[in-house]
């Protein structure tokens, strides 16, 4: 019903993007209603059951063990969010990180959508420094997955809107990777690339529904991140522009789940401060409330 609505309405309310959110949601509804709330023994036997069917497209005995121990120290949040493929790509890359700063790898999914895989060193800023490379190339960023190791390696996943240029994929992957590998060692490089992004544009579309933009603090949810919601709309830059406030402010992204339901943007992010504590503070709220509200409004 939901479908046949949108697709009613206007060629601008349904899209590919939307397809995949609502297919989403149809799959995870419909397992609690045939299931159940997942329980701890839920969570475990369906990471063993991934467990097996990555090892099982891998032949050789001693990659496999390899992979067996990579495997085990992987957090429930990352595997139950993979599928296999992706799992053994990102295992792959992260082998590879050894002799390079970053490894990244960009590939076509649905429609014009490109999944955007990047894995490297933890760092402060570091997310920040990544959704300013996709900006600074015209890339809009419609959802992305942070997950840090225990190791200290960050894989970040993203998935980003068509191309600006869409008969030359690879050589705007490589100035993306480019841009990064040059900001991981200075990061006034992107700073100054994104000079003239933040320069206000009457190009810029008109017309989307406005809604106020709100930033939520909960210390409650978890016992080890403070979390923060930020509502706002979408519009060229916000996901930079939000993550490099939250990097000023001296806070660390543990976790983040970034998603941009047609004209709304709706992040989460899971902070602790550099010394990965909660923030725990009344004023160090507000503070932090206060600078992502002027942020957002910059961008208009």
């Amino acid at each position: 019903l939901t479908i046949a609505d949108s697709r009613a309405t206007g060629p601008g309310a349904w899209n590919t993007w939307k397809a995949s959110l609502l297919r989403e949601l149809f799959v995870k509804v419909e397992r609690v209603l045939l299931r159940g709330e997942m329980k701890t023994d839920d969570v475990k036997e369906r990471s063993e059951r991934v467990a097996e069917k990555v090892l099982a497209r891998v032949k050789d005995e001693e990659e496999r063990r390899k992979i067996r121990t990579w495997f085990d120290k992987l957090s429930f949040r990352y595997i139950l969010s993979q599928d296999p493929d992706s799992i053994l790509e990102h295992f792959s890359m992260e082998q590879e990180l050894p002799g390079q700063d970053l490894v990244m790898r960009a590939r076509q999914t649905e429609g014009e959508m490109w999944q955007v895989t990047v894995a490297t060193r933890d760092r402060p800023g570091l997310f920040a420094m990544i959704t300013g490379a996709l900006w600074a190339r015209g890339l809009n960023i419609l959802s992305a997955d942070i997950f840090t190791r225990q190791s200290g390696i960050a894989l970040d996943v993203l998935i980003v809107e068509r191309l600006p240029d869409p008969l030359h994929p690879d050589e705007l992957w490589n100035k993306v990777k480019v841009d990064l590998v040059r900001s991981l060692t200075d990061r006034s490089y992107l700073d100054e690339i994104l000079i003239n992004k933040r320069k206000p544009s009457f190009l810029r579309p008109k017309g989307l529904p406005r809604k106020n933009d709100r930033v939520l603090i909960d210390e409650d949810a978890s016992d080890f991140y403070t979390i923060i919601e930020v509502y706002t709309r979408d519009r060229p830059g916000v996901l930079h522009s939000i993550t490099n406030t939250l990097y000023e402010l001296g806070l660390t992204i543990q976790l983040a789940k970034i998603s941009t339901p047609g004209a709304q943007v709706a992040d989460v992010f899971y902070v602790t401060d550099l010394n990965g504590n909660k923030l725990m503070d009344y004023e160090m709220h507000e503070k932090t409330r206060d600078a992502l509200l002027k942020c957002l409004s910059l961008l208009d």
